[in-house]
């Protein structure tokens, strides 16, 4: 595609999203079923590649022209920021627990706000975990402990992957 990266014209489809105030999952409700937030998700990521009848159907879901998705100083959407993947079988099996039930809700509001998870793991942003932390401190076992969630989660065997 002219020599863009996917992720430069990924950041380019994130940009006019943004500016029109949508969400992926608005987004997807507009593309009536043809492209899932998820999918769209990993397009402005650049970790899937545009065919050319896709990149049509979001420039027309934006109402822009698809050379529009081409052109701009956009940066490329960073994919190095740390991501949290936890086993949500795993997570339901553990005995109940106000950090069991707490976490679950959490997920399950993150999941309902993306509108793009049906799978048996989830990630979470960093910027997540840090709240949790904060959260999971007023919990009466934490005895206030700043990295309690983080503690937990290890102990509990559920997070897939570390970085």
């Amino acid at each position: 595609m002219t020599g863009q990266s996917p992720s430069t014209v990924g950041a380019r489809i994130r940009a006019i999203r943004r500016d029109k105030g949508w969400s992926l999952r608005e987004f997807a409700q507009r593309s009536r079923g043809q492209i899932k937030a998820i999918t769209l998700g990993s397009y402005e990521r650049g970790d899937r590649s545009l065919s050319v009848e896709t990149m049509s159907l979001i420039a027309e879901i934006l109402s822009v022209h698809p050379a529009e998705l081409l052109r701009g100083e956009c940066q490329p959407i960073s994919t190095d920021t740390p991501r949290h993947i936890y086993d949500l079988l795993k997570l339901r099996s553990l005995e109940v627990s106000p950090e069991r039930e707490l976490l679950l809700q959490f997920i399950k509001e993150v999941a309902g706000y993306r509108g793009d998870w049906r799978g048996a793991v989830i990630s979470i942003r960093e910027s997540d975990v840090a709240n949790l932390n904060l959260i999971f401190a007023l919990l009466p076992g934490s005895q206030g402990e700043e990295n309690y969630f983080r503690r937990w989660v290890d102990n509990q065997g559920i997070r897939l992957e570390k970085n």
